[in-house]
């Protein structure tokens, strides 16, 4: 700071000395050293750079070049100039304020040398000039843009009043100088309902003293709407007061008839982008910008959280390198990848990427679709297509040919190689009538084989002589289908039955059905006479005893003819059990179908034994398991036979205790819906081992003497068994001496939604009553073994 200075005549008569005056001068005074610092500084200065004193200002600059001058090169020539001419004037840079921020000043400035010439000091004045540079540039602008065609330029004075409109504003307006100089052209060319909002943000601003721009409606005198940019710079007196407003208009109207065009566009494509049945994002780099509800309902993640997330989290570890490859390859088909949702769950995705123009530049739209459903769908069909295959192919007995809708075989099982001696490498890929069609057949089965490609319609089942690789031939009963597979052509499917065995025992059938047709005339003449010979004298017989009773008889007289219409009614069940027996081993037992009820069998039989249980003081139980069905298709008449002779047997034989009756429900069998077990179950006498193989002889007891506690002829069981075989089933007997008796009798029968035949089955011959006790159980069924030793 400089140092104070003597008194003078001057100051001793009251006026101020020359250090006063520099130090209260309104602009900059200083004096600073070569090397780049200040000396002293009055206030004007300090102020002009954001400082509160001189002091302030000469302690905080170290380096005049680096922290005064905006430019450091306006500092390098600055000091060229007082190195050569030892002054400057009126020289213009701009300085920079404590707080950063730029001004503009006007120096003049000399320098101080020493005896030897050396400059030690420069000294000078500095001016704000900020104002007056911004008033320039504006006025740069002004002159440029006022003769533009497509810039409106107004001036208005401190109280926005017009003075002043270049031909482009009148143009454009379509309003004459004289209707709008004077007046507020903000007021004339907003309209009736200006934005009120920012009109009074525009006021505000102005009324301060401070530039203001912003996008707004105007209209022209014809009322015809238009857009401007419009930026307003106030140019200030050298009071800092406001003396004129410069408004420059920019025509904008194309451009925002554009932006909403582009608006809507983005909304009708943002409505479709949202409509899609799939994810869809748009991505830069990795980077999701844009994506739609699709997505977000798809991973789980909201609308705000995927957008900026890396879409590579939206993919699951083991995909991402080939969802990375596929994105730096530009590859746009569809593939198949896992995604990740936001709750960690994997799925299976599919996607597919396009590159599109958005918003300047090229970024990849991929579309996501969640496929876990068709995956599920394709899982279930594979794997009933393994199951039905594998089927197919250890099929023993059919032999079945896939094929295309061009002949050439696809799929050849191990019973077509049995049948026709190609095995499998051998057929596949050959034309199927190359392989086994004989040559006079070959043009009809071509024809047809095209017939069922083209209408979708089978080739009518029959049998046919077939070819084999060593050229003989086979009967075969052959039948087609087609099978329609999703995104694949049809495939036909061939299905031979062998039929040569079965034709040689139908041969063999006839022969045996002719014999025992002439046998069986004689047998049923035989028979019919019998029963007509002993029905009617016992009939008589039974008619007269009854007629006996109703006479006066005393007690012992009346015991006699009970126990004679006893006898005689034996005889007849007796006699019925020979015709049924000798019907059935005949051939002439038939089954009739129909629909009946599992739980009213089991209340016919209550119905019927209770009364004689009763008497015997025995407990009798009927029931049935939760998994039967309410109805069945058989023949009910014989199931209540079968029911009936064992129920009776379990009460004839149990003199203590209780028999239970109960059904249950088996898998099914071939040739059936369902199997139904039959359980009989007695705590009577029981029977020895060694006379369970003769109790389904005819003519057998247990007991064989004439002495026997239980009557009968032995023939309630064998009918029993024969009719359980006539139906398909099979019967096994369990029992102990002195522990009771169980009998398992196991029939198939159909589910009333399926069509029943209603052709009768015929008994089986003498001769073959061995051959269907050996196949009534299965050989896996577990009470084969048992059955096997206890009734075969």
């Amino acid at each position: 700071m400089a140092k104070k200075q003597t008194e003078t005549p001057l100051t001793q008569a009251g006026f101020p000395d020359a250090h006063d005056i520099l130090m209260n001068a309104p602009i900059g005074i200083f004096t600073s050293t070569p090397e780049g610092t200040f000396h002293s500084v009055n206030p004007a200065l300090a102020r002009m750079s954001g400082y509160d004193s001189p002091e302030e200002l000469i302690e905080s600059i170290t380096d005049i070049a680096k922290q005064v001058y905006a430019e450091p090169a306006d500092r390098d020539e600055f000091k060229n100039l007082m190195e050569e001419q030892g002054k400057v004037v009126n020289h213009e840079c701009r300085f920079r304020r404590r707080d950063g921020t730029d001004f503009w000043v006007s120096r003049t400035a000399h320098a101080i040398r020493d005896e030897t010439g050396t400059i030690t000091h420069y000294q000078g004045f500095a001016s704000d000039i900020t104002e007056r540079k911004k008033n320039e540039e504006l006025m740069r602008i002004l002159s440029c843009v006022s003769e533009s065609e497509s810039t409106m330029v107004v001036v208005t004075d401190a109280e926005r009043r017009t003075e002043w409109g270049n031909e482009t504003f009148w143009r454009i307006t379509g309003y004459q100088p004289e209707e709008i100089i004077g007046k507020n052209p903000g007021v004339i060319l907003q309209g009736p309902e200006p934005d009120l909002e920012l009109k009074k943000r525009m006021t505000s601003a102005l009324d301060a003293g401070e530039a203001f721009q912003c996008e707004i409606l105007n209209y022209t005198k014809n009322n015809t709407p238009y857009w401007v940019h419009l930026e307003i710079q106030p140019v200030h007196n050298t009071d800092g007061s406001v003396e004129h407003f410069v408004a420059v208009q920019y025509d904008i109207t194309d451009r925002k008839l554009a932006d909403d065009a582009m608006r809507e566009s983005e909304e009708r494509f943002k409505a479709l982008h949202n409509a899609s049945f799939g994810g869809i994002a748009i991505h830069d780099k990795g980077v999701i910008l844009e994506c739609n509800q699709g997505l977000s309902a798809i991973c789980g993640f909201s609308y705000e959280e995927l957008i900026g997330m890396d879409g590579l989290l939206l993919i699951a570890e083991e995909s991402r390198e080939l969802v990375m490859n596929n994105i730096m390859a530009d590859y746009e088909k569809p593939y198949e990848a896992f995604g990740v949702r936001k709750n960690g769950e994997e799925y299976p995705l599919r996607l597919e990427a396009r590159n599109i123009p958005y918003k300047g530049k090229m970024v990849h739209v991929v579309e996501f679709r969640d496929i876990s459903e068709q995956k599920r769908a394709e899982d279930a069909l594979c794997e009933s297509e393994a199951r039905f295959r594998n089927l197919f192919e250890h099929v023993p007995t059919v032999a079945v040919q896939g094929y295309g809708m061009d002949g050439k075989t696809l799929f050849w099982n191990k019973a077509s190689e049995m049948f026709y001696g190609f095995s499998s490498d051998e057929a596949v890929g050959k034309n199927i009538v190359d392989l086994i069609i004989p040559d006079e057949m070959r043009p009809d089965i071509i024809r047809k084989i095209k017939a069922m490609s083209e209408n979708g319609m089978s080739i009518p089942a029959a049998e046919r002589h077939l070819q084999r690789k060593d050229g003989s031939r086979i009967q075969v009963y052959s039948s087609h289908a087609i099978v329609q597979r999703p995104n694949q052509p049809p495939e036909l499917f061939c299905i031979d039955v062998d039929l040569s065995e079965l034709k040689q025992i139908e041969q063999a059938l006839i022969q045996a059905k002719e014999q025992a047709e002439a046998a069986n005339i004689a047998k049923s003449e035989f028979l019919s006479n019998m029963s007509h010979e002993l029905r009617t004298p016992f009939n008589g017989i039974m008619g007269m005893m009854q007629l006996l009773q109703t006479t006066p008889l005393d007690d012992e007289q009346q015991e006699f003819v009970a126990a004679a219409i006893m006898s005689s009614g034996r005889f007849t069940r007796l006699l019925s059990d020979i015709l049924d027996l000798s019907s059935i081993e005949a051939g002439k037992m038939v089954i009739f179908p129909a629909q009946f009820d599992l739980g009213e069998l089991l209340e016919s039989i209550s119905d019927l034994f209770t009364v004689t249980a009763r008497q015997k003081g025995i407990a009798l139980e009927c029931s049935l398991d939760n998994d039967v069905p309410a109805h069945v298709v058989g023949d009910a008449v014989r199931v209540k036979q079968i029911l009936f002779n064992l129920v009776g047997n379990a009460l004839k034989f149990t003199r203590q205790g209780m028999v239970k009756v109960h059904q249950s429900a088996l898998s099914a069998a071939k040739g059936g819906d369902v199997r139904i077990m039959f359980s009989i179950a007695d705590t009577g006498i029981g029977l020895p081992e060694d006379k369970l193989n003769d109790l389904f002889q005819p003519f057998t007891q247990v007991d064989g003497s004439y002495t026997r506690a239980h009557q009968g002829a032995g023939l309630g069981l064998v009918i029993v068994r024969r009719l359980v075989a006539l139906m398909g089933g099979n019967i096994v007997v369990e029992s102990a001496v002195g522990q009771g008796t169980t009998v398992h009798v196991v029939l198939p029968f159909t589910l009333p939604i399926r069509d029943v035949s209603t052709t009768a089955l015929a008994a089986p011959a003498p001769g073959e009553a061995k051959k269907n006790l050996n196949i009534l159980l299965a050989e896996d069924d577990p009470l084969n073994q048992l059955f096997m030793q206890s009734i075969l």
